[in-house]
């Protein structure tokens, strides 16, 4: 029986030694998906589960859009301000350029984007195409969040990529006459072309 034992301890330190390399990161890698699902479905109880539970609060799509991101484009400022205070990469950008900030723009939702600008989002990450969060926020109309964004020293002048179009030009095409002023008042240059 004495023989018997040293092979059981070998044995047992084998399994424990599988379980933690291979097994155990498997298991833990479930909640990942889990996190992004409970953003999608914004149950605020799950995520703050996951994350007490050490999910991967970066955690991000195929297409690379972050936890953040999805919260973001839902308009869901109290999951955006548990995951940032979770460590959530405030500028993670998916394979087309979006940011959270991008994202919270083009959903309109005032209270995410100034939470995301607080935590120090860049307010000038564009898409891949150039559009600029400022844009987005034209685009939507949204006069407060064209102010935060400017007050957090967007670029008014940034320019897309495929007509090399500004702000003011976006605002101007959308007859935005209140957000045509804002600009100009902030440095918009009204001579640009695209």
């Amino acid at each position: 029986m004495t023989d018997f034992a040293p092979e059981m301890k070998k044995i047992t330190i084998s399994l424990a030694w599988l379980f933690a390399v291979f097994l155990l990161p498997v298991l833990l890698s479930g909640a990942e998906p889990r996190l992004l699902d409970a953003v999608r479905n914004g149950d605020h109880d799950a995520v703050r589960d996951l994350l007490r539970n050490h999910a991967d609060v970066n955690v991000s799509q195929p297409d690379g859009s972050s936890a953040l991101l999805l919260a973001a484009d839902r308009n869901d400022a109290e999951m955006v301000d548990l995951l940032i205070r979770a460590g959530a990469n405030v500028n993670a950008r998916n394979d087309y350029g979006a940011s959270p900030l991008y994202a919270a723009c083009t959903a309109g939702d005032t209270a995410t984007i100034k939470s995301l600008l607080e935590a120090k989002a860049d307010p000038n990450a564009p898409l891949i195409s150039g559009e600029t969060p400022l844009m987005a926020a034209i685009d939507k109309g949204n006069l407060d969040a064209v102010r935060l964004l400017l007050d957090s020293n967007a670029n008014v002048n940034g320019r897309e990529s495929k007509g090399g179009q500004t702000a003011l030009m976006w605002a101007a095409a959308g007859k935005q006459p209140q957000l045509v002023s804002l600009l100009v008042e902030q440095g918009a240059d009204v001579r640009a072309r695209s």
